[in-house]
């Protein structure tokens, strides 16, 4: 059974500064797979990242995934800052490590600009939502099969590392 957060929104977090240029982003993906570790120490409790073609809106069709690991026993907050994905042609998954699907927040293939989560009947936009993962292992995968990359671009987030007791979750 997979949890979430009610008690948690993106001006909790540490503020990372927008990103501009591709350059930007905490670790550059790669389809083999890019590993970003997560510490409770300031400089490495939180990173941003996003396809390696968001801002330049050119390259080959591609795939990035990330390895997110925090240290054991602590959760995981992702807040998307920008998610434009073309409709049934491109791809967004999180999956824990443990290979069990992160319930409600999982597959997307969309062109989703703000598309809505669900938290006790309440509905909150995508965008700028914190999503708590009650893991502390998760890769997350971008499929681009599209050759537009400038109308969609794909995914920018954030991802945080919160402590167990820093979080309140309730079940599903």
């Amino acid at each position: 059974m997979s949890s979430f957060v009610l008690l948690f929104s993106a001006t909790d977090f540490t503020v990372i500064p927008t990103p501009t240029s591709d350059a930007d982003f905490t670790e550059a993906c790669s389809e083999t797979g890019t590993t970003v570790r997560l510490q409770y120490a300031s400089e490495s409790s939180n990173a941003i990242l996003g396809s390696p073609t968001y801002f330049t809106g050119s390259g080959v069709l591609m795939s990035c995934v990330w390895t997110i690991i925090g240290p054991t026993g602590s959760y995981l907050a992702i807040i998307f800052r920008n998610f434009q994905l073309e409709l049934a042609v491109d791809g967004f998954e999180i999956r824990y490590l443990d290979q069990r699907f992160a319930f409600g927040h999982t597959m997307y293939s969309s062109n989703v600009m703000n598309l809505p989560v669900t938290r006790a009947g309440t509905t909150l936009p995508l965008i700028g939502t914190p999503i708590i993962l009650d893991s502390s292992r998760v890769r997350l995968t971008y499929d681009a099969q599209t050759s537009d990359l400038v109308s969609y671009p794909g995914p920018i987030f954030e991802v945080h590392v919160l402590g167990k007791g820093n979080v309140i979750l309730f079940s599903l």
